[in-house]
């Protein structure tokens, strides 16, 4: 349903969040359905999405600092290992440098 070239354009088996930008997918309805739609949607949808939220929230305030490992490479958006289970993920992870605030030292 997420890469159809119809709904997406030529290029939707391609990773380019820029896509939704400019508001030119505002109106895809249900052709992007990452908790289903219609009564039998996610019973768990808000609670996922709040979740995600206070998760991200907290981990800049524990975490100011954040920056890539030493050594690690830039990789170019879409040339990256992709993992496809139930939902798609990155397949190498996300290898990040946290540091806590001066403050928490």
């Amino acid at each position: 349903m997420h890469r159809r070239k119809d709904i997406y354009g030529d290029d939707a088996l391609e990773f380019r969040p820029e896509r939704w930008e400019g508001g030119a997918l505002r109106d895809v309805g249900y052709g992007y359905l990452p908790f289903n739609g219609g009564p039998r949607s996610c019973l768990g949808q808000e609670y996922a999405l709040l979740e995600v939220g206070y998760a991200v929230a907290r981990i800049v305030q524990m975490f100011p600092y954040i920056a890539m490992r030493d050594g690690e490479s830039v990789e170019e958006v879409g040339s990256g290992k992709q993992a496809l289970t139930l939902v798609l993920s990155s397949g190498d992870g996300c290898r990040v440098r946290l540091r806590p605030a001066e403050s928490e030292l």
